[in-house]
Parts: C-alpha cells; structure tokens; sequence
C-alpha cells in the first residue's frame, strides 16, 4: 500500500483527518525541501555542506522528525537557489 492509498483509505475518519491537519504543514515542508533537492540531483552530504548545517539536522528536517526555523529553512532555499514565502491563510 502506497502512502496516497494509506491517506486515501483513511480521510474521511475524524480522528485521522484531525491529525492530518495538524501536521500538514511540517509534511508539506518535507516535501518541498525533498523536491528541491532531487531535482538539483543532491545528497544529503552535498546539501549539507552547501547550506552549512550539519548532515543529521537535515536528515532530521527532511524525515519530518524535527521542524527546522525560519532561519535554518532560509540557509536550506539559499543553498537550492529558492527562496522562502510564508503565507499566513
């Protein structure tokens, strides 16, 4: 089962989607940073050492085990030639 399917099978219980919700954010972040970095064809070494932070906080950010601030995510977008916008909806 793919994670789409999981999600798929899942959304309309109330609990579930209340936690989903929660969490949206960091797991959109994590994605985005994951896109950018696959599409410059980067390692997570490489990354790390073209952002300046250490390997295991990235590993950290990009496994949605720690959400980084906006200074770490804006080094991350300088690193990738991105910037960051934050939106407030």
């Amino acid at each position: 089962m793919t994670l789409k399917e999981y999600i798929k099978e899942r959304e309309y219980r109330p609990e579930f989607k209340g936690e989903f919700a929660r969490y949206q954010p960091e797991i959109e972040c994590a994605r985005i940073l994951i896109d950018a970095q696959s599409e410059q064809n980067l390692s997570l070494k490489e990354l790390a050492k073209i952002t300046g932070i250490r390997y295991y906080e990235l590993r950290k950010i990009l496994n949605g085990k720690r959400v980084p601030t906006l200074e770490i995510l804006q080094k991350i977008a300088d690193g990738l030639s991105k910037t960051v916008r934050v939106q407030i909806i």
